[in-house]
């Protein structure tokens, strides 16, 4: 099932492919005597969730694996959720922010350092978003990544934290 899950999320079946991970996903915790999981498996789920619309199933997925076992890939795609959902009912900045705080604190990267600034875009905080943002190109920039799709992303984010505008897109479908 997890394979099914993958070739159908490289295919652009996104749905499909979360209901493969949600059966594999069974099937591991069935099995599994102290009840853990793979985490590549609930991301893989949980991404699959949101590329797919299914946005509060993704929540709800990346909340139990976060609170279940504080892995730090789980609060990272949760913020990164809460930050940027296009479904307000899903969104909540001011969790965002401090999910996004605590991963910072633990392990600086860029993409916690985007998370951060989608973050503080979400709550109004655009100046402190956008100077994050250009730290990040900076960053980037010093070590060879200024070029390509993510690179062109980081640059329409910062864009957007100039206009004063939040980021609605948790992930890219690419």
């Amino acid at each position: 099932h997890a394979s099914l899950g993958h070739l159908l999320g490289r295919g652009g079946a996104f749905s499909a492919a979360a209901d493969a991970f949600g059966r594999a996903l069974k099937l591991v915790r069935a099995q599994a005597s102290d009840g853990r999981v793979d985490s590549e498996l609930v991301l893989g789920h949980a991404t699959a969730l949101i590329l797919s619309e299914r946005y509060g199933e993704a929540r709800a997925v990346l909340e139990q694996a976060s609170s279940a076992f504080g892995d730090l890939a789980f609060k990272h795609a949760l913020a990164r959720l809460l930050a940027t959902c296009p479904d307000h009912s899903v969104r909540d900045g001011e969790r965002a922010t401090r999910l996004a705080e605590q991963v910072m604190n633990r392990q600086l990267t860029l993409q916690h350092a985007e998370t951060m600034a989608m973050a503080l875009a979400e709550v109004g905080r655009f100046d402190e978003a956008l100077a994050l943002q250009n730290r990040v190109l900076d960053q980037a920039r010093r070590g060879g990544h200024d070029s390509g799709s993510e690179h062109s992303e980081r640059l329409s984010r910062a864009r957007a934290y100039q206009e004063h505008r939040p980021i609605r897109a948790p992930w890219s479908q690419e």
